[in-house]
């Protein structure tokens, strides 16, 4: 079972970084118009105070995602930490398919 979990974990993080880089691609293919459509008031604020340019909010997305895969990835291997690790990278991981389906089936 601890392999099969691990397995899993593991993957967690990987689905969660591909959405990412989904989330990431999206921002700058529509870089033009994403302060019509943002709806995220961090990220309107960043893409305002840089001049309209999203690679601020390109740059910061990959920091924040490096500092959690990489904090769930140490907190996983310490032992009674692993099953909250585990809830934590699950309700991560949930957040982040709603937010590929928003990226690709809102209407706004």
């Amino acid at each position: 079972m601890t392999t099969l979990k691990n397995i899993t974990f593991n993957a967690m993080i990987i689905i969660i970084v591909v959405i990412v880089a989904v989330d990431c691609f999206w921002t700058i293919e529509t870089q033009e118009i994403i302060l019509e459509n943002e709806q995220n008031p961090v990220a309107k604020f960043i893409i305002t105070h840089s001049g309209g340019k999203v690679s601020l909010l390109i740059a910061l997305k990959f920091i924040n995602t490096f500092f959690i895969a990489t904090f769930l990835q140490k907190f996983y291997l310490i032992d009674k930490l692993r099953n909250k690790t585990f809830a934590t990278a699950v309700g991560i991981l949930a957040f982040h398919f709603w937010l590929l389906y928003y990226l690709l089936y809102a209407k706004y």
